[in-house]
């Protein structure tokens, strides 16, 4: 190699090492597009570049281009399996879009390598948790409380949540009560607070956390379902099936809120159609499950 082309090589490289901290400057004020430009332009001189694909993929994802970002995860994992970063982002990914499998391999594989990751920990938990992998979630949620700190909001919070997962519901109060108190907005220690405070039996306190959540962000997914249970365990049957029905009727094939909702009724008195509502869980469930059982149960208790 001539002393020329090796000059205009290394110039080459130089200014792609160039291009992708600026990348990375834009990538942190949010300008997805233009981070994209510079981490596809750095590419060309290191093709295949862990990190850089890296943030290409935090780049598209900033952008909502699911697809692309799942692209980019991957050739970065496929680039360099020590390198953990990818495994993680490519993971969240998979946990935003329901692709729960792949999700636990990939936190499975990053915590083999980051075995100190209170957040991963946490996310995998959630997993579980949503596959009524009790044992396994519980194991997760308490790796998670041994690393999350309280350095910020979200942290802070994700501790809390571990602690109502594990049933230290005294604990997941305090904490999440600091948070609220330290930003009275912030949505999702409020909502946890809500649920820890239901389940505790304060479930009047629980009613005006959820009313203030579905103030803040009314188009909640769960919050106005619990206001529902919340006000059935009040004792307000009726509040309870107005809440309730209008959910059922936007979301007929949600076997949670339906079996609330048939409590709501078999409270209320209506047993016809509280008795519909846990036949339709059987039907939602297939017979099989926690929820099956409640119903097979509530409607075995209305003869």
């Amino acid at each position: 190699m001539t002393d020329s082309s090796h000059r205009s090589q290394n110039d080459a490289k130089a200014a792609a090492q160039h291009l992708y901290e600026m990348g990375c400057g834009m990538l942190t004020n949010e300008r997805g597009m233009d981070a994209v430009d510079c981490f596809r332009t750095a590419l060309q001189a290191y093709p295949g570049h862990p990190a850089i694909l890296n943030n290409l993929g935090q780049a598209y994802q900033l952008l909502n281009q699911w697809d692309e970002a799942e692209k980019a995860y991957f050739e970065s994992v496929n680039a360099q399996d020590s390198y953990p970063a990818p495994k993680y982002n490519l993971a969240r990914l998979y946990q935003f879009r329901g692709r729960l499998e792949e999700a636990i391999d990939l936190y499975r594989r990053y915590l083999a390598q980051e075995s100190e990751d209170g957040e991963a920990y946490f996310n995998l938990g959630l997993i579980y948790a949503a596959k009524n992998m009790g044992e396994e979630s519980n194991t997760c949620f308490a790796q998670a409380v041994t690393y999350l700190g309280f350095d910020d909001l979200e942290s802070a919070t994700n501790s809390g949540i571990a602690h109502f997962y594990l049933g230290n519901l005294e604990k997941a109060d305090r904490i999440l009560t600091q948070v609220v108190e330290t930003d009275t907005e912030y949505v999702p220690a409020l909502y946890h607070l809500a649920l820890t405070r239901l389940y505790q039996g304060d479930v009047s306190s629980a009613i005006q956390a959820l009313k203030k959540v579905l103030t803040l962000d009314p188009e909640h997914p769960k919050a106005a379902a619990n206001l529902g249970v919340a006000y059935n365990t009040a004792g307000q049957a009726e509040k309870a099936v107005e809440i309730l029905a209008g959910i059922d009727e936007q979301h007929p094939y949600n076997p949670s809120v339906c079996i609330n909702l048939g409590f709501a009724y078999q409270d209320s008195g209506d047993a016809e159609r509280a008795a519909d509502c846990f036949s339709r869980v059987l039907g939602l469930t297939g017979g099989s499950g926690e929820l099956a059982e409640s119903a097979r149960q509530a409607l075995d208790e209305i003869g």
